[in-house]
C-alpha cells in the first residue's frame, strides 16, 4: 500500500503561511546550502497533491511544475481549471476518496503539497501516514493555520514522533508516523 506524506513548513506559531498568503517568512531563514532533507524525501514520490490556491501561488512565482518526475494533481472546485502541461492534472474529485484509491494503486508515495484545506479532511480521515514538519524560527500571529479547527466529530488523532532535526539555520524539522 502506498503511503501519504506532507512535508510542511509553518512558523513557531502554526502559520503555513502570514496574511493574504505571504510566504516571504519562508525565504528569510538563512541559507546555508541544506535541503532539510526534500531530495530524500521526494525521491520516493511519484504522485503530488495539492490545492487550487497551492499551485496558484507556486505559478504566480513562476513555477508550473514544482516537483520534477512527479505527476500533480490539482483539487479544485471549479471544473473549468484545466492544464496544458502533461504532469499537472486538475480534478474536482473528492480529496478523501481520490487518496484512498490512490493507496490501493502500484507506485511510490503520494505527497500532499498543501494547503491547509486540502489538508484537514485527510488529516480527519486519518489519511496521512507521515507528516514531516518543519518550524520555521518566527512568530507570525496571524495567516492561515496548518491545522485550522476540525469538525465538532473529530476525535484526536495521536501520531508517533520518529525524528527531530534542529539545523545550523535555526528550523527544527520534526517527523512523525502515524
Amino acid at each position: 500500500m502506498r503511503k501519504l506524506k506532507t512535508f510542511i513548513s509553518m512558523s513557531l506559531d502554526g502559520y503555513l503561511a502570514g496574511p493574504n498568503d505571504d510566504l516571504s517568512f519562508l525565504e528569510k531563514l538563512p541559507d546555508t546550502g541544506e535541503d532539510y532533507g526534500y531530495h530524500e524525501f521526494i525521491a520516493d514520490v511519484d504522485t503530488v497533491m495539492m490545492g487550487r490556491k497551492t499551485y496558484a501561488k507556486l505559478e504566480s512565482m513562476g513555477v508550473t511544475v514544482p516537483h520534477l518526475g512527479c505527476v500533480h494533481y490539482v483539487f479544485t472546485r471549479n471544473e473549468k481549471n484545466r492544464s496544458v502541461l502533461p504532469d499537472v492534472r486538475f480534478t474536482t474529485e473528492d480529496p478523501v476518496e481520490w487518496v484512498k484509491i490512490a493507496k490501493e494503486q502500484v507506485g511510490k508515495s503520494i505527497y500532499c503539497d498543501g494547503g491547509a484545506s486540502l489538508l484537514l479532511p485527510l488529516w480527519e480521515a486519518n489519511l496521512v501516514d507521515e507528516w514531516t514538519i518543519s518550524v520555521i524560527p518566527v512568530i507570525l500571529g496571524k495567516g492561515t493555520r496548518l491545522f485550522e479547527s476540525a469538525s465538532p466529530l473529530f476525535s484526536p488523532l495521536w501520531i508517533k514522533p520518529q525524528s527531530v532535526h534542529l539545523f545550523e539555520s535555526g528550523l527544527i524539522q520534526m517527523k512523525y508516523v502515524r
